[in-house]
C-alpha cells in the first residue's frame, strides 16, 4: 500500500510541477511587462568641496563610476556636485557614457553648500509614481547644517529616500537625521569608497523591490500578485487532472476547469498580495524579507491545497492545506536559494517548478499519511490506484461526472462506499442494500476491482 501512496505522490508531484512551469511562461511575461512600473529614478550627489581634492576626489569618481555602471539597467540616473554652490552635471539618463563624462568633469574646491546641491538633486526628479532616490556621498559637514536638514525633510517628506555614504569626518549621527533611517547609512573608508557605493546599490534594489522607497506599493503588490496568480491558476486544474489521471477517470468538464482556474488565480493573488506586504513591511532586514516571501507561497499553497481538497474524496481541507502550505514554503525556499546561486530571472522558474511539485507532492502526502481506510481499485494486473475513505460516499460507476471511481460497463452509480465509525459500509446504488465491509473484501464492479484497506483493520471489523 505504501507503493501506491508513492505513486499517488509521484504523480501529485509531477503534474504539479508542468502545472505551474506552464504558468511560469505568463507569469515572466507579465512580471517584463510590468517591470516599468516600478523603474527607480536615482541622483546622485557627490560633495565637490576642497576637502575632496587630490586622491579621494579621483577615488569618489570611480566610485560613482562603477555605482552607475552596476545601477543605470533599473532606471535612468542623473549627477550633481556641490561646492559653493550646486553644479548639476547631467539629467537623470540611462545613456552610460554621458553619465561617465558627467562624472569626469567633476571638479573638486569650495565650502560644502549641501543644501543647496539636495535642493539641485531633488530637482531633476520628473513627476510619476516612479520611486526616487538621492544618493548622498560626502566627506565632512555642510556650510548650513541645519538649512540642509530641513531640505532633506522636505526632500523626503515629498517622497524621495536620501541614501548616504559618508567618511569618518561625516558626523555619522548627522547623516541619520539626514537620510530619516540609520540603515540608509554606509561608511566609506579610504580605499575603499567602491564597497560604500555597492551597498548603497544594494539597499536601493532592495527598496524598489519592496515599494520602501518612495515607490508605489499598490503597483509592486499587484505584480506579485498578478505572478502568483498566473501559476496557480495553471496549478490548481494540473492538479485536478493528475487526480483524474491518477484514477484512470475521463476529463474533468469545463465548468469544472473553469472554477479551478478561477480558485486558482484567487489563491495566487491573495497569497502573493500578503507576501508583498509582508515583504515592504522590513525592507532592510534580509531575514525578515526572506520569512515574508516563504509566508507568501505558504498561504498560496494553503489556499491551492484546500480548493484540491473539494474534488479529493475524503481528503480534508486542514490536511490539504498544511499539506499544500509546506510545500509551498519549501519552493519559496527553493527559489530564494536558487536566486543567489543564478539570480532572480532563472530562479523564477525553477521556483515556479519546485513550487508546484513540493505542493502537489505534500497534498498527496498529506492525504495518504493520516488515512484510516480506503479503496484499492484494480483496473488490470500490476494496475491500480487507492481512493481515501470517510464520510463522504465514495461512488463507483462509469458516470465520470458523479462518481469519484470510474468505472467502464457499470450502472451510472452502482454502489457508494462509505467510512463512519470504525465500519467501512457498502450501500448498492440499485436496490440501497447496505452492507458492512472488512478488510481485504473484494467486490467487482464493471471492468473493475475494488478492494477495501485499512490501517488499523480491528476497528472494521462489525457484522455483516
Amino acid at each position: 500500500m505504501r507503493r501506491r501512496g508513492l505513486a499517488k505522490a509521484l504523480v501529485f508531484a509531477a503534474v504539479g510541477m508542468v502545472g505551474c512551469l506552464l504558468g511560469a511562461g505568463p507569469a515572466e511575461v507579465w512580471w517584463r511587462l510590468t517591470s516599468r512600473m516600478t523603474t527607480p529614478e536615482v541622483s546622485v550627489l557627490i560633495d565637490c568641496s576642497g576637502s575632496m581634492a587630490g586622491e579621494k576626489f579621483e577615488e569618489v569618481k570611480a566610485a560613482t563610476k562603477e555605482f552607475v555602471r552596476r545601477n543605470v539597467s533599473r532606471g535612468p540616473i542623473g549627477v550633481v556636485g556641490f561646492a559653493t554652490t550646486a553644479r548639476p552635471a547631467c539629467a537623470p539618463t540611462t545613456d552610460l557614457s554621458a553619465l561617465e563624462k558627467a562624472i569626469d568633469g567633476l571638479k573638486a574646491g569650495g565650502s560644502t553648500a549641501m543644501h543647496a546641491g539636495l535642493g539641485a538633486a531633488a530637482a531633476q526628479f520628473r513627476p510619476g509614481e516612479r520611486a526616487r532616490f538621492l544618493f548622498l556621498f560626502t566627506d565632512g559637514m555642510p556650510d548650513a547644517e541645519i538649512e540642509a536638514l530641513k531640505v532633506a525633510e522636505d526632500v523626503r517628506r515629498r517622497g524621495t529616500t536620501i541614501v548616504a555614504a559618508g567618511t569618518k569626518d561625516a558626523r555619522r549621527l548627522y547623516l541619520d537625521r539626514l537620510t530619516g533611517d540609520p540603515k540608509l547609512v554606509f561608511e566609506a573608508s579610504a580605499g575603499r569608497f567602491d564597497e560604500a557605493f555597492g551597498r548603497a546599490g544594494e539597499a536601493i534594489a532592495a527598496l524598489v523591490e519592496t515599494a520602501g522607497g518612495g515607490g508605489s506599493l499598490r503597483v509592486t503588490t499587484v505584480r506579485m500578485a498578478g505572478w502568483c496568480a498566473l501559476l496557480a491558476a495553471l496549478l490548481a486544474p494540473a492538479l485536478i487532472a493528475g487526480q483524474n489521471l491518477y484514477l484512470r477517470r475521463p476529463g474533468s468538464s469545463g465548468r469544472k476547469v473553469g472554477l479551478a482556474v478561477l480558485g486558482g488565480l484567487l489563491a495566487g493573488a491573495v497569497g502573493g498580495a500578503a507576501g508583498q506586504l509582508l515583504f515592504a513591511a522590513a525592507p532592510h532586514v534580509e531575514l525578515a524579507r526572506q520569512a515574508a516571501r516563504v509566508a507568501g507561497w505558504t498561504l498560496v499553497g494553503m489556499l491551492v491545497g484546500a480548493g484540491v481538497s473539494f474534488v479529493v474524496p475524503n481528503l480534508k481541507v486542514l490536511r490539504a492545506a498544511v499539506g499544500g502550505g509546506v510545500g509551498g514554503a519549501l519552493g519559496a525556499a527553493g527559489f530564494q536559494l536558487t536566486a543567489l546561486q543564478v539570480g532572480d530571472f532563472p530562479a523564477r522558474f525553477v521556483g515556479a517548478g519546485t513550487l508546484g511539485l513540493l505542493i502537489g507532492l505534500m497534498i498527496a502526502v498529506a492525504e495518504v499519511a493520516f488515512r484510516q481506510a480506503w479503496l484499492e481499485v484494480i483496473y488490470g494486473p500490476r494496475e491500480s490506484s487507492t481512493v481515501t475513505l470517510g464520510n463522504q460516499p465514495v461512488s463507483v460507476g462509469s458516470d465520470a461526472r458523479t462518481c469519484a471511481v470510474y468505472a467502464q460497463g457499470a450502472p451510472p452509480v452502482a454502489c457508494r462506499f462509505r467510512f463512519d465509525q470504525g465500519k467501512v459500509t457498502c450501500q448498492d446504488a440499485v436496490s440501497g442494500r447496505v452492507e458492512v465491509m472488512k478488510p481485504g473484501d473484494r467486490k467487482t464492479v464493471g471492468a473493475v476491482r475494488v478492494v477495501v484497506g485499512a490501517a488499523r483493520e480491528p476497528e472494521l471489523v462489525g457484522a455483516r
